[in-house]
């Protein structure tokens, strides 16, 4: 019987074990660095961006393919068209033939591969960066979508308050039915709203789920808070903007201009310049009849040179004007790029010191807003307030720190882009 109750015991502690880990595989507390983490190794579209680098680093590696001959082995049997097809009359020979063709294009070419390779490391910095950067404003944007669920739930609640309080007063004459109606509606209206606010917040969820490669399955629940960043280091933005690195959009350019400047040299060096070819074969060849064999090979070297290339309206003179006119326009592409950074990169200063000083003055609002909801509740205490009037002083004071709530994601959001911007690391302006 003791067996039998241990074995039971067992299995259910086996089953308990296992319900567990169910859970845990559906459930996933997260915090703002885990997501970036998580975004970093899952994300589809950066794997991708991954997996085009270490092709251009294969590229890279195996450049040295151009001054690799070409061999090429065969054998066969010929006939001569005057004799007669008799199987003593064919020709048998085998043949080893390589060749190598040089040119200064092709030293143009190869740098041209470590250039793309290089373009492609910052087009995947540039990747990995955007990606945190849409990380961390949808965790952020969800930590207010829930202070915000918070709050509706909360006016909804003394909304229902003081409609039933209402509905008390009517029964006695001390309320009319348009003030119950009144009330009702306030109900009513919150309601919707609060609906939308969920599921606008669902769908945010939803969006960071899928780019940190979390299943649509699993729960979350987000970990953290919104804090007001240190605006210690905020004091001298100017000087930062002076000092400032080109912006993202402009190291993209810059690094298609020096692929296309390298692409440029290299159709010009394989149009205009002669290149030197190298050819050997050897074919063993012997008659029907005898076997003795004798080498029909050959060696050559021949300097070749396209003169129609050098002609300026020829399709290889097009092909050098259409790349120069490419590198004319990466030059404007550049200069524009650096004037819209900087028109950006003022813009969000402009916007910082604007959230800075409304958080002021929000923050003005809160101390009245707790002193006035201090002053009810004494009120109350006394006989001289009603309930009612202390949850709409509550709600009062919540909806100030919502605000505040509101520009401290404003103010982190706009730090973030600025960061991104300048090339700086997420947090440095705002830690």
């Amino acid at each position: 019987m003791n067996r039998y109750w241990y074995v039971g015991l067992g299995i259910l502690l086996t089953g308990l074990i296992n319900i567990a880990a169910a859970q845990d595989a559906t459930s996933l507390v997260l915090t703002e660095e885990d997501a970036v983490v998580r975004a970093t190794v899952h994300n589809i579209s950066l794997l991708r961006f991954q997996n085009t680098l270490e092709a251009k680093k294969r590229a890279v590696d195996r450049s040295f393919n151009s001054f690799l001959p070409s061999v090429t082995v065969g054998v066969g049997a010929i006939h001569s068209n005057e004799a007669s097809y008799d199987l003593a009359k064919w020709n048998r020979y085998g043949s080893l033939k390589t060749s190598l063709s040089l040119s200064v294009g092709t030293f143009y070419d190869i740098e041209t591969i470590k250039q793309q390779y290089e373009a492609q490391k910052i087009s995947y910095e540039q990747a990995k960066k955007s990606l945190e950067l849409s990380v961390r404003k949808y965790f952020k944007g969800l930590l207010l979508a829930e202070e915000n669920l918070q709050l509706l739930s909360q006016n909804l609640q003394t909304a229902q308050k003081n409609y039933e309080e209402v509905l008390k007063k009517q029964k006695v004459g001390l309320a009319s039915e348009t003030e119950a109606l009144s009330a009702l509606v306030t109900v009513e209206n919150l309601k919707p709203r609060l609906v939308s606010a969920r599921a606008s917040y669902v769908n945010q969820l939803e969006t960071l789920k899928q780019l940190i490669g979390i299943e649509s399955s699993v729960v979350v629940t987000l970990q953290g808070k919104l804090e007001r960043p240190n605006t210690t280091k905020l004091a001298d933005l100017t000087r930062l903007l002076k000092e400032a690195s080109p912006s993202p959009d402009e190291q993209s350019l810059r690094s298609q201009l020096i692929v296309a400047e390298m692409n440029r040299k290299a159709t010009v060096a394989s149009t205009t310049l002669p290149s030197l070819s190298f050819s050997w074969t050897y074919q063993p060849t012997a008659g029907g009849t005898t076997s003795n064999w004798v080498d029909q090979g050959s060696l050559s070297i021949a300097l070749n040179w396209s003169v129609d290339s050098l002609l300026p309206f020829s399709s290889a003179g097009e092909s050098r004007d259409t790349l120069m006119d490419t590198i004319r326009d990466l030059h404007y592409q550049i200069e524009d790029a650096r004037k819209n950074a900087e028109l950006t990169r003022s813009s969000y200063v402009r916007e910082i010191e604007q959230y800075l000083t409304a958080l002021e003055s929000y923050q003005a609002n809160e101390r009245l807003a707790q002193r006035s909801l201090e002053l009810t509740q004494l009120a109350y205490n006394n006989g001289l307030a009603d309930f009612i009037s202390v949850q709409n002083a509550a709600d009062d004071l919540a909806e100030v720190r919502y605000s505040i709530l509101e520009y401290t994601y404003n103010l982190s959001i706009t730090l973030l882009n600025l960061e991104y911007s300048l090339g700086l690391p997420f947090g440095t302006l705002g830690r």
